[in-house]
């Protein structure tokens, strides 16, 4: 193959994953649409909870999977009709924020909490770890929620998971 046909199909991969990150992006707009209603948001954040096989998508070891599931099996029961999510009305525009974990782990700024470079190894590589912001008009600070992942075909959400994780300081 010559040199130029390898360059065009690189950036023809490039384009293509370009626009499968805006579809997942768009996506998970929807999904904080549904989140930040009254109605339903309460109830849809159970929606996100991820399984076995997600966990295992995200995270290299199995000790991190159990440590995961088991913060998990206590936030989600304690989620109920009067605990959910709740960005407030004032809060109509949403910011979507995301970084790979290989960038992660080699100390890229992001917009994550702080707890995140805590954990940055236990993901597994290539892991695309995205954020929301409820925000007023005009504003970047807000109402955060994360963090998402695109996995197994689905979204999944795991609330602030370093807590899941001892911190070793």
């Amino acid at each position: 193959m010559k040199k130029g046909h390898i360059l065009l199909v690189f950036v023809l991969f490039l384009i293509n994953v370009n626009y499968a990150q805006t579809d997942q992006e768009e996506s998970l707009r929807e999904i904080a649409s549904t989140l930040r209603n009254d109605n339903t948001g309460k109830t849809e954040i159970k929606k996100l909870r991820p399984t076995q096989e997600d966990l295992e998508a995200i995270f290299i070891k199995p000790e991190s999977v159990k440590l995961v599931s088991d913060y998990l099996e206590k936030m989600f029961a304690t989620i109920d009709e009067d605990r959910g999510v709740d960005p407030g009305t004032h809060r109509s525009e949403t910011i979507v924020f995301k970084i790979k974990s290989n960038y992660l782990k080699v100390g890229v700024p992001h917009q994550l909490p702080g707890g995140y470079n805590w954990i940055k190894d236990e993901f597994k590589d290539f892991i695309t770890i995205y954020g929301l912001k409820f925000v007023e008009p005009g504003k970047t600070s807000g109402y955060s929620l994360n963090a998402f992942f695109f996995v197994n075909n689905h979204w999944v959400c795991i609330p602030k998971v370093y807590r899941a994780f001892p911190r070793e300081d």
